[in-house]
């Protein structure tokens, strides 16, 4: 028998992974996707000029903020 999770499981999974619950059922597609973790959070990234804006600040030793979108 199989089953869908119900909205509690999908909003427990999504706080888990710092996403939001409407992201599981987004159709667009990226063509690129980065997880990064700094000092314990966690962060999306969609595209390589955003990576290289955060690989940036932390090289110069910047304040980012990793909060998930």
């Amino acid at each position: 028998m199989s089953r869908n999770p119900t909205i509690g499981t999908l909003e427990r999974i999504a706080n888990a992974i710092g996403c939001k619950v409407v992201d599981f059922f987004q159709d667009e597609i990226s063509s690129f996707s980065a997880i990064i973790k700094h000092n314990g959070e966690l962060r999306e990234i969609t595209s390589v000029e955003e990576l290289e804006e955060i690989v940036g600040k932390l090289k110069t030793g910047g304040v980012v903020a990793l909060m998930m979108k």
